[in-house]
């Protein structure tokens, strides 16, 4: 008898549970009329939906309302989604904003963040944050939040200001940056939080656990309202032409010049709503850090970071918890010759395919260089 109790008891809460995560939702209004991005919020559009009032604290008091009023907007269009930020703030005077350049951090500053879901069962979490001077960082995350991908670089904007009663923000974040099958009976997943930098206050639009972050999606308020969308067909071509002139003067009083000149593209494709397919044409990499150096005692392996935006780029896929199943930086890796001189292996060409496949994560590769390395044993 007590055991039958018992089992009812546990079904009864779970559905109050369950019920109560479905009251998560808010609702996203269409217009024709998009707003621009000036950080006033004094556009026709804001006022066509239901704003989100009022975030809950993680930090310090975890589950405490905010001691900040926050107020969100949500609209949309055909080709983008818009959300907007009021940041009530009693002192304005003491709001710390830095200008930065983009994808530098925001968290030392007052700031906001959202990431938002397509597909509803958080395998890609599409990350955008800023802080009151509008500088922009986007990422994408994955399992709760352990794998990141900071080089991911979407195609949207924003604009903040400080205001006499806070500062505002609104993101214009075009669909052409997500991947999905639009399905209209399915809820996407969203969260957004703020930091008070003065106070250290962490808080959410929605009660985040504080042994949880905010890419917890079991967490995630459920946006509702999306209809007739497209995310349009994802292609992105990079070129690019650089020269390099190096002059070397001699003892000779005999000038030895040296002109190098090269060309190349990146290449993305969309493949459906889950793969990319990358390839790149005699990839640049005028910007990456040069390698330190390291010297290897014994027969350990010394690895050295890899800094190069192609190799980067979805590496989550090639990283697993327990291993490292390859090192890209043996690719394209200095050749010396018979005197001991070094050159670099120029890579040729490379193609990169990746994503999700059902449940399973997918990740391939292949890099062409114009010399093959040899090591010795």
């Amino acid at each position: 008898m007590t055991r039958a109790i018992l089992t009812h008891g546990l079904v009864a809460l779970a559905f109050l549970c369950t019920s109560s995560a479905a009251e998560e939702t808010w609702h996203v209004a269409r217009t024709t009329d998009p707003p621009v991005l000036d950080g006033s919020l004094d556009d026709p559009c804001w006022a066509l939906g239901t704003p989100r009032i009022g975030f809950i604290q993680r930090d310090p008091n975890p589950g405490e309302p905010s001691r900040e009023q926050t107020t969100l907007y949500s609209v949309y269009t055909d080709d983008a989604l818009y959300i907007a930020y009021h940041c009530g703030d009693s002192q304005p005077d003491r709001i710390v904003s830095r200008l930065r350049s983009r994808d530098s951090s925001v968290w030392p500053d007052d700031d906001i963040d959202l990431w938002i879901d397509p597909t509803g069962n958080g395998l890609q979490l599409y990350y955008f944050s800023t802080n009151p001077a509008g500088v922009k960082y986007d990422a994408l995350y994955t399992s709760r939040g352990r794998d990141s991908n900071p080089l991911w670089d979407a195609h949207w904007d924003v604009a903040a200001a400080i205001t006499e009663d806070g500062w505002n923000a609104e993101f214009e974040i075009p669909f052409s940056n997500l991947k999905f099958d639009f399905d209209p009976g399915r809820p996407w997943l969203f969260n957004a939080g703020r930091v008070i930098r003065r106070t250290g206050e962490e808080s959410y639009s929605t009660a985040i656990p504080y042994e949880h972050n905010m890419f917890y999606v079991e967490d995630a308020v459920r946006l509702v309202g999306l209809q007739g969308i497209d995310p349009g067909v994802g292609v992105k071509v990079t070129p690019y032409c650089k020269g390099d002139h190096r002059w070397f003067p001699s003892l000779t009083e005999e000038d030895d010049t040296d002109l190098q000149t090269s060309v190349g593209a990146d290449i993305d494709v969309d493949i459906g709503s889950n793969l990319t397919l990358a390839a790149a044409i005699y990839p640049d990499f005028a910007e990456i850090d040069l390698n330190p150096d390291q010297y290897q005692i014994g027969f350990d392996q010394v690895y050295v970071p890899e800094t190069r935006p192609f190799f980067l780029r979805d590496s989550n896929y090639f990283n697993t918890i327990n291993f490292q199943p390859f090192y890209s930086r043996r690719i394209g890796k200095r050749l010396f010759d018979e005197e001991g001189v070094y050159h670099d292996a120029d890579i040729v060409a490379g193609v990169r395919l990746t994503g999700k496949v059902g449940k399973f994560g997918l990740g391939s590769f292949y890099a062409h260089t114009d010399e093959a390395l040899s090591e010795p044993l």
